[in-house]
């Protein structure tokens, strides 16, 4: 069946009389064309944890959320449900591979056709004589990469993200706890040469340079001459796990040393908010849905904390290092809510007991991520489903890459275009 045509939604109370006339003509006077101008549009935002091997959790929450839309009779490709996909560490990664150029990579394609993105025309007196259609089809939406296939990516490669390590306890004082090769590998199979800038959705991935000292924010529209595996990289070099990515900057031309975004927002919301805005400033609402991978607040009682050593005693898994990095996730939760303008449905679930470490790929720890991954879907359905349901209802595709876009005359630009 074929989808029906995209129409801007615009509440008729706000709309002259003499205009809602012309609308059913087809064509539209410049009283309404200041409407539709003056329109305020929401925005949605997807946004990933950090976590390692815990992105098992968020990845089992996408596959759960395409089949949800599939259900629905829903033929929009993933990522064109969304303004915005934001990601950190191993959130990046999946960012990365939903707004990926699937042709262009290892990934496979969404099993649908390619959505036809049908607008309203604005037509000519002489048009309307004519009897020339109300609506135009400005280009089509190409199917992205199938949000199906990143649970199985984690379960099947786990061994080869963290291969079993045979260094001794003394060398791995010296040195990383894991060949850098190993992922960097992996990653180089997922995204090949497709680049940031040529992502289908707008992208946003964090990583932090710990010689300048400041947050990297690697984007569709600043992406600073990353490839799409480069950034993967720089957003998952996890400090004491794997070694920082060095790299010279193709904007600026200066050396950059690039860890994991996760030592400055493993949550990345408020990063993604602050994107979303500069895209979209005249949004009248951000909805931002924020995938949790289930790690829970950290508890240390400092009164009985016996100096300094306890604070960086690995037995008690380095305490200082854990609640730098919990506070930090609990000072997104407490923030997000009180933005006006904003909409934060958080998806989480703390696991109970000792939180499974990023990097721990026994056959029962991935399966009690892949239960606990269900337990927190089943417990926050109505959310997800609430979101989803204002997502899939969406009216415009600016933010989107397109092809054969109607140029104007019955001429199209077959290369794809990207709005805005």
């Amino acid at each position: 069946m074929e989808p029906k045509a995209q129409c801007p939604v615009i509440p008729l109370l706000t709309v002259p009389a003499k205009d809602i006339i012309l609308i059913t003509m087809g064509f539209q006077g410049k009283d309404m064309k200041n409407s539709l101008k003056d329109y305020k549009e929401e925005r949605f935002i997807l946004s990933i944890d950090g976590g390692g091997i815990r992105g098992i959790i968020p990845a089992y929450h996408l596959q759960r959320m395409a089949e949800m839309l599939h259900s629905w009779g829903d033929k929009i490709p993933f990522y064109a449900h969304f303004d915005l996909i934001a990601g950190t560490s191993t959130g990046g990664l999946q960012a990365l591979a939903l707004s990926s150029p699937v042709e262009e990579t290892g990934l496979l394609a969404e099993d649908i056709e390619p959505y036809p993105v049908i607008h309203p025309y604005r037509r000519s007196f002489l048009d309307w004589m004519k009897g020339e259609p109300a609506t135009r089809t400005w280009g089509t939406l190409i199917p992205g990469a199938d949000p199906s296939q990143l649970l199985g990516l984690y379960l099947e490669s786990a061994n080869r993200i963290f291969p079993q390590n045979k260094k001794s306890s003394i060398s791995q004082v010296f040195s990383d706890k894991y060949d850098s090769r190993h992922l960097r590998s992996f990653l180089g199979t997922i995204f090949k040469k497709a680049a940031v800038s040529d992502s289908v959705v707008p992208v946003l991935v964090i990583a932090y340079d710990s010689a300048s000292a400041h947050s990297v924010l690697i984007s569709s529209s600043h992406h600073q001459g990353f490839l799409m595996h480069e950034a993967a990289t720089a957003t998952s070099a996890a400090p004491t796990y794997f070694s920082p990515l060095t790299i010279t900057n193709k904007s600026t031309r200066k050396r950059q040393t690039l860890i994991d975004g996760g030592v400055i927002a493993n949550n990345p919301a408020l990063y993604a908010y602050a994107e979303a805005k500069r895209l979209y400033p005249n949004a009248r609402k951000y909805h931002i849905l924020s995938l949790s991978t289930g790690s829970g607040r950290f508890i240390f009682d400092a009164s009985n904390s016996g100096g300094m050593m306890s604070w960086v005693d690995p037995i008690k898994g380095l305490p200082i290092y854990r609640i730098y990095a919990s506070s930090q996730m609990t000072a997104v939760d407490d923030i997000a809510p009180f933005i006006p303008d904003l909409e934060y449905v958080r998806i989480h679930k703390a696991s109970k007991g000792e939180s499974i470490k990023m990097d721990d790929i026994a056959p029962e720890s991935l399966a009690a991520l892949k239960k606990l991954a269900e337990n927190t879907f089943a417990a926050q359905e109505k959310e997800i489903t609430s979101f989803l349901k204002k997502a899939s209802t969406r009216t415009t595709f600016d933010q989107v890459r397109r092809t054969g876009v109607l140029t104007g005359a019955g001429q199209s630009e077959q290369s794809p275009v990207l709005l805005p």
